[in-house]
């Protein structure tokens, strides 16, 4: 069988909604938060963020640990 353990995945929708919320543009994301643009690209689409991705995005975009952990720890969706 295949038991490998779930990856959490970013939200993508939520992450999205965040960002329209800010009107924050993509550039002065990645300036703020200092993620690559390609990497925010990826993290929109719905790659998983690393432990430094979701820290520093986490202050850019302004989320609490509720909003923070719904956005880049959510499950993997079948």
């Amino acid at each position: 069988g295949n038991f490998r353990k779930e990856e959490p995945m970013t939200d993508a929708k939520k992450f999205n909604d965040q960002i329209e919320l800010l009107g924050i543009t993509i550039s002065a994301l990645s300036r703020r938060a200092h993620v690559s643009r390609k990497r925010i690209y990826a993290l929109k689409a719905g790659s998983e963020a690393s432990a430094s991705e979701i820290v520093g995005l986490s202050k850019a975009l302004l989320l609490d640990d509720l909003q923070r952990d719904a956005i880049f720890l959510a499950p993997e969706r079948e």
